[in-house]
């Protein structure tokens, strides 16, 4: 899980990412966070080079919650050019995020 992150750090990872880009907001607490970064992992591996997986340790970063108005977690945001066009939340199984990214990766 990544440290302390500002709003330029995580704009900078957006606009860095030249394809989808999944930003997992968790928390080290949250049993279903644990067990969804086995999910997380393994799709990230699946699709290496495709997509970008960001971690964030959403204690630590809180401001991100209102700015993506988050009140569950885990909550996994997918991006595509820099903008939001997926969400999961809570327990999500790996075939629900291949199929969010799958459909990313098709929209041109």
């Amino acid at each position: 899980m990544s440290a302390m992150m500002t709003k330029a750090d995580v704009d900078a990872e957006l606009a860095a990412a030249s394809g989808p880009l999944l930003l997992a907001l968790t928390a080290p607490w949250c049993e279903s966070c644990r067990k969804a970064e086995a999910v997380l992992q393994a799709v990230a591996e699946e699709r290496r080079g495709l997509v970008k997986l960001v971690r964030v340790n959403l204690d630590e970063n809180d401001w991100l919650a209102q700015r993506y108005q988050v009140d569950v977690i885990p909550t996994l945001l997918l991006f595509k050019g820099g903008r939001p066009v997926d969400r999961l939340t809570g327990i999500f199984s790996a075939s629900e995020v291949d199929a969010a990214l799958g459909e990313a990766l098709k929209r041109a």
